[in-house]
Formats: C-alpha cells, structure tokens, sequence
C-alpha cells in the first residue's frame, strides 16, 4: 500500500527509528540521572558479579578505599576485605545467593571491616542487596565508613568516665567538709 509516496515498510521503519530514537534518549537520560546519583552520595557503593568482581564503583568508594575505580573494576572483591574474613564473607555472600527468594536486601545493616589499598582495615556498615536480571546475579553494597564515629563514640566514652570519677571527688569531698563540721 502506498500512503503519499511512501509505502508500509518505509512508514513502520520510520516510526521504529522514531522510538527507538525516543527510547535510546530516555536511556542517555536515566544513565545521566544515575551517574549523578553515584556521584553525589556520600556512602561507598560497590557491586560485584556472581564470580564476586567489582563491577561497579563510586567516587565515594574511591575515597574510602584508595581506590580509583580503574584500579578496581573487573578485580576480586577481596581486595576490600581483610584477609582474616574473607572466606566467611565469600560463603555468606554465596548463600544470599542461593537463596530462592526474589532480588531483595540481605537483613539488616551489617557492621564488617573494610581494607583500603594502603593496608589499613576501617569499621564499616554494610547494607547488601542483590539484583537479578535475565538470570543475572549482582550484588550491590553500601558501604559507610564508622571509622570517625567510632573514635567519637570512644572519646565520649572516655570523657563520661573521666567526669564520673570527678563527680565521686566531689562528693568525697564534701563529704569530708561535712564531717569537719561536726
């Protein structure tokens, strides 16, 4: 059939190119969206594949780590954990896998260590998650450096001693004053 000099293959492939290219623009934009998503969260997000290599890997995992996400992209996960947990991470990490629920978060956030490039283990929360498309498993975590809060909490600690033992002073001695003044 012919519709003003142009036939039905001509018509159906313009209006394929016309969605595909309205769908290819939607797609920049959502890219666009995430990428600054990524890059404005103050929280380390680091996915992995199945085989447990970092696929994905924030400015804010480059900062917490030492990394540079060219550094680590398509590297064992390993490198961020501490030698001592990593066999018990790769397991735990398994077994949310195999689980036979839909894609959701692991339980709860986890507190674990994490390794930085130059060697020195951190205190972290870890929120897990895992995705699952076209049977395709990653797992994405969000990880938060507790490394100041911890030292806060610690010097807070310290402090609340150090004034519990001046108030108890201070009642010693006035007590002291008052049987004095007996």
């Amino acid at each position: 059939m012919n519709h003003g000099g142009l036939d039905d293959r001509e018509i159906t492939s313009g209006s394929l190119e016309g969605r595909l290219s309205l769908t290819e623009a939607a797609l920049k934009e959502s890219e666009a969206r995430f990428a600054a998503v990524l890059a404005t969260v103050p929280d380390a997000i680091v996915s992995v594949d199945a085989d447990q290599r970092v696929v994905l890997f924030n400015q804010a995992a480059e900062r917490v780590f030492g990394y540079t996400a060219d550094e680590i992209l398509g590297q064992p996960l390993d490198g961020l954990i501490p030698a001592v947990a990593r066999a018990t991470h790769r397991e735990t990490v398994r077994a949310f896998g195999r689980e036979r629920q839909p894609p959701r978060r692991m339980a709860g956030v986890r507190l674990v260590a994490g390794l930085r490039k130059d060697g020195t283990e951190f205190p972290a929360e870890c929120f897990i998650s895992r995705q699952g498309t076209d049977g395709v498993t990653h797992y994405t975590a969000v990880v938060r450096d507790v490394t100041e809060r911890r030292r806060t909490e610690a010097e807070l600690q310290r402090a609340t001693r150090a004034l519990r033992t001046l108030s108890r002073c201070n009642e010693a001695l006035v007590r002291a004053g008052d049987e004095r003044s007996l």
